[in-house]
């Protein structure tokens, strides 16, 4: 419970801050592809592959974890393309456990 309420509030902290430019991450700022491929690439890469899966309620393959995570990205087809692909190379990488 406690890691699904973690992983809900990181997932509404990232998206919300993907449509706007006034915060900056370390490869760019959100609501720009570098920024918005960077966050992806963090958030995909904190929990395990099942974990992000059941929290979207999709199938547990990359595809559609970074699909379902890339819908989040309202502010057009380039920002959702750097939302998939950034969630895809975090889920190439091993899952963090969080805090």
């Amino acid at each position: 419970m406690r890691r699904a309420a973690l992983l809900a509030l990181l997932a509404a902290a990232l998206i919300a801050g993907c449509g706007s430019t006034s915060s900056t991450g370390s490869s760019g700022p959100h609501g720009t592809p570098a920024g918005d491929y960077a966050a992806s690439k963090e958030y995909c890469s904190s929990f395990s592959l099942a974990t992000i899966a059941a929290h979207h309620h999709v199938a547990a393959t990359p595809q559609a974890v970074a699909t379902a995570w890339s819908l989040g990205f309202k502010n057009g087809a380039a920002l959702r393309q750097a939302a998939y692909r950034g969630c895809l190379a975090g889920l190439s990488r091993p899952a963090r456990s969080p805090g």
